[in-house]
């Protein structure tokens, strides 16, 4: 019995080896389809509120431009943006501290990438559009101007042969290789960013938390036995809290004085880097009209006190103010407002 169950295994083994791959399991598609129908409210909204925004967003750009063009653009020099950087760096650089922070981490490590990655996506927009422009304006462009608009995208979206139609069209025109090339360098800009934050984040904490710890020792020596005594004038087991207390205060006085320190150092950093823009426009401005008139080594040496100077009132007007911003400038800065409350955002709560 024991050999014809050998003899059974080795014909099995034997017969294995000449007999066609298994076939893989049908997957079926109802667990799929029922995610598609719990997405479905969510991607209808999504295409709503398309067609509500981008009409008023094109409508609101083409405004912007054209105020732009008409007032603007005569205005428009390097210098003069060179100035209005430099102005704000100086009196407000310290309100965006991680900000500046992000940008010299992606200036220094990847802003080669990013600008490839930028025109790599822009690329495969505009084979995208060229192609929905080529081969589906009959069908989609509905007020006949020979454009698809992202408005008529986004009502042609209702129908599912519309969407099978577009994605057929992007499968065809958009190069996958150039895609995922930009994708990967923007993610890789993107943890340079977050790397950044964490640091920013980190030095604050563990800065703090290292004075706190010093400062814990000290009042562990000298005050803590007056707050038992003090804790158990108002009931004896609230004693053993004592040194809970005493963790907690001072890892919280010594985090926030860290993180205004930060603050602090960030806002004189900020106002060093606008002296110095403004220094190098003032001393340019000056050789070129020739009311300065010295050696090489002298015009440096008069940038660099210039700069110190610039550095020093702008540093002063950022204290003076709290290093916050008067309510008008928020609305004028509102979009670096808008990111500096985000990045923070980012590095207290998502690292």
């Amino acid at each position: 019995m024991v050999k014809d169950k050998k003899e059974g295994v080795v014909e099995g083994k034997a017969a294995s080896k000449h007999d066609p791959l298994a076939k893989m399991p049908e997957i079926s598609t109802q667990n799929l389809s029922q995610n598609l129908e719990r997405l479905k409210p969510f991607l209808e909204a999504c295409v709503k509120l398309g067609e509500v925004l981008i009409p008023l967003a094109q409508k609101y750009s083409a405004i912007a431009f054209k105020f732009y063009e008409d007032y603007l653009e005569q205005y428009y020099s390097p210098d003069l943006v060179e100035l209005t950087l430099g102005c704000v760096l100086l009196f407000f650089g310290g309100n965006f501290a991680l900000t500046i922070a992000c940008y010299t981490a992606i200036r220094l490590s990847g802003w080669d990438t990013l600008q490839n990655s930028i025109g790599g996506l822009w690329e495969t927009y505009t084979q995208s559009r060229a192609a929905i422009n080529k081969e589906l304006s009959e069908k989609l462009d509905t007020d006949g101007d020979g454009v698809v608009s992202a408005a008529e995208i986004a009502k042609a979206l209702k129908k599912q042969e519309n969407v099978n139609l577009l994605t057929i069209t992007l499968l065809k025109a958009v190069d996958p290789n150039r895609l995922m090339a930009a994708v990967k360098g923007l993610w890789m800009v993107l943890v340079s960013v977050m790397v950044t934050l964490k640091s920013q984040f980190a030095q604050q904490i563990t800065i703090g938390a290292n004075v706190g710890k010093v400062l814990q020792d000290g009042l562990e020596v000298y005050f803590e036995d007056d707050l038992k005594n003090i804790l158990k004038s108002y009931h004896p087991t609230y004693a053993k809290w004592s040194n809970f207390i005493i963790i907690c205060f001072t890892r919280l006085v010594c985090i926030s004085i860290s993180m205004l320190l930060t603050r602090i150092v960030a806002a004189y950093h900020s106002a060093l880097k606008g002296g110095d823009i403004l220094s190098k426009v003032i001393i340019r401005i000056l050789t070129e009209q020739e009311l300065v008139q010295k050696t090489e080594y002298d015009i440096n040496s008069l940038r660099l006190i210039l700069q110190q100077c610039i550095a020093a009132y702008g540093f002063y007007a950022q204290f003076k103010t709290a290093f916050s911003l008067i309510w008008w400038l928020k609305i004028v800065l509102a979009p670096f407002v808008l990111l500096e409350s985000f990045l923070t955002g980012v590095s207290y709560y998502a690292i």
